[in-house]
């Protein structure tokens, strides 16, 4: 029997399901991965240890095709046209984003935009005043538990000067594809996609 756990789950302890492993349950321990490569890889590790290669192999190559697709349409995108994006996690007044060596910063350059906050690395708080001065041209957010958090970041004190808010260019991104790494951050990368190039990226 398998059971698959993240890293986090290994936070403050180490090795919280011994009493699983004792009773002769197969753990499987996969970390949280920060690259596209790294999803890649545990697709495969799971389709080898779940004895499905087949299954596998279909879904690694849909995978690598969207990606292909998405990367051809970012490299015909000009230098001058690239977008400059803040992604939001988590909302004021603990916002939280990320920076280089994440895969939200991996899923903005593969489309052909830029993350504001990529000279940083990793997860991090974020506080106003940065996205004050970074002042990108469109904000996403995939905060999903408040009502209505693309108004709360219009709203937002001292922000109004900012273009993206300025231009009411603030979106949400959807939660469940964005906020996981596997398979299915294609859709929040062509929902972004679609949102920053509508001349580039059509919708299917």
């Amino acid at each position: 029997m398998y059971r698959n756990f993240s890293n986090e789950t290994f936070y403050d302890q180490e090795s919280p399901f011994q009493s699983l492993i004792d009773t002769g349950t197969c753990v499987i321990r996969i970390p949280n991965r920060d690259t596209i490569a790294g999803i890649k890889s545990d697709i495969k590790f799971l389709a080898t240890v779940l004895d499905a290669p087949e299954e596998g192999e279909i879904l690694l190559e849909d995978f690598d095709a969207q990606l292909q697709e998405l990367a051809d349409i970012a490299s015909k995108i000009p230098q001058e046209e690239h977008k400059r994006v803040y992604f939001e996690i988590a909302p004021a007044p603990n916002m939280y984003s990320c920076g280089s060596g994440s895969f939200i910063n991996e899923m903005i350059e593969w489309i052909g935009a830029e993350n504001v906050l990529a000279d940083q690395s990793g997860w991090f708080t974020v506080e106003g005043e940065t996205i004050v001065s970074a002042n990108p041209d469109f904000i996403f957010t995939n905060a999903d538990y408040m009502d209505d958090p693309v108004q709360k970041i219009l709203d937002r004190d001292g922000w109004a000067d900012i273009s993206a808010i300025a231009s009411k260019n603030v979106y949400s991104i959807d939660s469940n594809s964005s906020s996981h790494s596997n398979h299915t951050i294609v859709k929040a990368m062509r929902q972004m996609a679609e949102i920053l190039y509508p001349d580039y990226y059509t919708t299917k």
